[in-house]
């Protein structure tokens, strides 16, 4: 379970469709793409967009990361930077 209010980092968050259900629930969402045309569809659902291999947040800042792509090595060792260890 996700502890209430968390921010949560939804790397490749496509068109945004989980990313807004786990905002309508109270979380905060920062959700980043590696695709323009994702992160359009996204900032119809949620504000701001920033490009999944920047992550351009500091360190600490993020309560829970989701991801459907693990497999993205370029983006893990940036996820892991920014996601809290509470």
């Amino acid at each position: 379970m996700i502890p209430s209010r968390s921010v949560i980092l939804d790397l490749a968050v496509r068109t945004g469709i989980v990313a807004a259900e786990l905002a309508a629930l109270g979380h905060r969402l920062v959700g980043m793409d590696l695709s323009l045309g994702m992160l359009r569809h996204a900032a119809r659902r949620l504000p701001g967009r920033a490009d999944a291999t920047a992550i351009p947040l500091p360190n600490s800042c993020i309560d829970m990361t989701r991801s459907p792509h693990p497999a993205w090595r370029a983006v893990a060792t940036r996820r892991t930077r920014v996601t809290s260890s509470r």
